[in-house]
């Protein structure tokens, strides 16, 4: 079953969130994403945030936005049994600059994706270059 799952889950998503509002990166997610899930059980009153996750805990997705609801940053937090795959789909997509650092151009903008490894999980940062 899990191998089923790391099979037919698209992990990196080649949707550019960055510079959309909340309603369309959640109309977005809904479209693209059918794999994670709003996540209401928590609440940050510091951060203007949106929080998906998948049913096996395997995938987290973070959204920040700043005080306009404009998508700032987005970052996939995933257990390492999906490792290889990202790497693999990162390096399919886009241009690898040095280890664990990727670039591309999305309609005209240029974009960093920044793997870092920790001691449980690993994450993967987009955000654009400015």
């Amino acid at each position: 079953m899990i191998i089923f799952l790391l099979t037919s889950v698209k992990l990196c998503d080649a949707q550019v969130y960055i510079g959309k509002n909340k309603d369309r990166v959640r109309q977005l997610m809904k479209e693209n994403r059918k794999d994670l899930f709003v996540d209401e059980s928590s609440r940050n009153t510091v951060y203007n945030l949106l929080k998906y996750v998948d049913n096996n805990g395997t995938q987290t997705m973070l959204f920040v936005f700043d005080d306009k609801d404009i998508c700032q940053y987005y970052q996939l937090t995933c257990d390492y049994a999906l490792l290889k795959k990202i790497q693999k789909e990162l390096d399919e997509k886009h241009t690898k600059s040095e280890e664990g650092l990727w670039h591309f151009t999305e309609e005209g903008k240029k974009f960093q994706v920044t793997l870092k490894k920790q001691e449980w999980f690993f994450s993967v940062l987009t955000k654009e270059v400015k």
